[in-house]
């Protein structure tokens, strides 16, 4: 069984985002990012993208690069799937999350364990 550096699990959002284009506002007191994106009905209805913005109350370090996450490592991460028999708009119908929205949570990270220690 291959082992990856990276396992990726989706937060519990009700939007797929675009990760081509993001604007992040870094303050001590919260943190703002902004992407572009769709929720399930924009996929049946229309190709139009929406503002999506996200906002952490609580941030130690924000850190961008400019690079594309997958093409760098495609092969060192893996993204945690919810459910393996319904595809991704089965399973957000039916849960009201999306199982792949772009926005994810490091399982045990070992950067995040050692900025807590």
């Amino acid at each position: 069984m291959k082992e990856y550096n990276y396992s990726l699990i989706p937060e519990h959002v009700n939007f797929d985002i675009s990760t081509i284009d993001l604007q992040v506002q870094y303050s001590r007191k919260e943190t703002n990012v902004k992407v572009e994106g769709k929720i399930l009905q924009d996929y049946k209805d229309s190709l139009r993208l929406y503002d999506i913005n996200i906002t952490f109350t609580t941030v130690a370090e924000v850190k961008c690069i400019t690079l594309d996450f997958f093409e760098a490592n495609y092969t060192n991460h893996k993204i945690f799937k919810v459910n393996e028999d319904l595809n991704k708009f089965d399973f957000w119908e039916r849960f009201g999350y999306c199982p792949d929205s772009g926005f994810y949570e490091v399982d045990h990270s070992a950067w995040l364990k050692e900025k807590t220690l």
